[in-house]
């Protein structure tokens, strides 16, 4: 994991490293049982010495907000919790004032309240009783250990190409269309398909006709 602690000024590194953790807990950012880095590796993270985390970690455990496990690491316990004294210490946080459209929202409401419905004639969603649940674990997680770290950078506009390309193949074979890549666009769903082809022929004061209800 990795703990955004700020090192700046002249105070003494241990101490910067000790206020860093134990704000983190007091606000929650750090979970009773949750595991800390290793010294060494948040040392590195902080760009300070080992011997710096292993001060800050000793203080802290001395105070009860650390254990320390021989072989398993150091963890985030909060005895002191039982006396209040972490909520005395955590910073209370105002809560926003929401505007008029934010106030209309309250209470929030579910956009699929039931899931036990008999016959379900709501529009865009699909029968997931007959959907291939099995088939598509197997086949992602056969994708998924071909990823690797260029998979996370912004890609084609128009969609990933291997999955462009495999579209292609299917709509050549399944509809007998004669397509390649270059034909498909992946969108997020039909509203954006729609957005992007409107916008693409429909000038301003066009005339066109769709369905009722659209």
């Amino acid at each position: 994991m990795e703990l955004s602690i700020l090192i700046e000024g002249r105070n003494r590194l241990s101490d910067q490293v000790y206020h860093g953790i134990r704000r983190a807990i007091l606000e929650g950012r750090l979970a009773v049982n949750e595991r800390l880095p290793a010294s060494r590796d948040l040392g590195r993270q902080l760009k300070v010495s080992r011997n710096t985390v292993l001060a800050a970690y000793e203080r802290l455990t001395s105070e009860g907000y650390l254990r320390s496990r021989v072989g398993s690491g150091t963890f985030v316990d909060q005895p002191f919790l039982a006396n209040g004294a972490a909520k005395q210490n955590t910073p209370r946080t105002a809560t926003p004032r929401l505007s008029g459209f934010g106030r209309r929202l309250l209470p929030p409401q579910a956009i699929v309240p039931r899931r036990d419905l008999p016959f379900d004639f709501r529009p865009g969603i699909p029968d997931l009783k007959h959907f291939p649940i099995g088939t598509w674990r197997r086949i992602s997680a056969r994708q998924s250990r071909q990823l690797s770290p260029s998979s996370a950078y912004y890609g084609d506009a128009a969609g990933d190409g291997l999955l462009r390309d495999a579209i292609a193949h299917h709509f050549s074979q399944s509809r007998a269309l004669r397509c390649t890549a270059d034909d498909i666009i992946i969108v997020n769903g039909s509203q954006q398909a729609l957005d992007i082809i409107a916008r693409l022929l429909i000038e301003p004061h066009d005339v066109v006709v769709v369905e009722n209800p659209a």
